[in-house]
């Protein structure tokens, strides 16, 4: 018998052999408060993804983002972009509770909020180079 070491993260039950791969897990986990994770932004939302291609069919029950209108998935997609992404805000809850017109609201919500704040610099010179 081996005796074999394993690395938890401390916001799940996920195990993996390198702690390398735990680090990065938990700078996403969506059990971790201060994680940046697509499925726990406040613009994705549950539906079924249609890639548009007649050949292929529709996948149902996909984490899908209202900013950018496409799938959020590593198998179609680039994945979790959170931590790049302009319009992450995090949610107290994942996905799955959201509905396209409720991401949309929080979309419309942001990008007014963002112009107002660079009209505001404007106004007050903060802006100006």
């Amino acid at each position: 018998m081996e005796e074999v070491r394993r690395y938890k993260c401390n916001f799940c039950q996920k195990l993996a052999v390198k702690k390398e791969t735990i680090e990065r897990h938990e700078k996403i986990c969506i059990h971790n408060p201060e994680g940046t994770n697509c499925y726990m932004c406040e613009c994705s939302y549950l539906d079924d993804y249609d890639d548009g291609n007649d050949y292929s069919r529709v996948i149902k029950d996909q984490c899908m983002c209202a900013f950018n209108e496409d799938v959020v998935s590593a198998i179609f997609r680039d994945g979790n972009i959170a931590s790049n992404c302009p319009m992450f805000h995090r949610s107290d809850r994942i996905y799955w509770y959201r509905t396209y017109d409720q991401a949309n609201k929080y979309v419309g919500q942001y990008i007014f909020d963002e112009f107002v704040a660079i009209v505001e610099g404007y106004q007050t010179g903060k802006n100006l180079k």
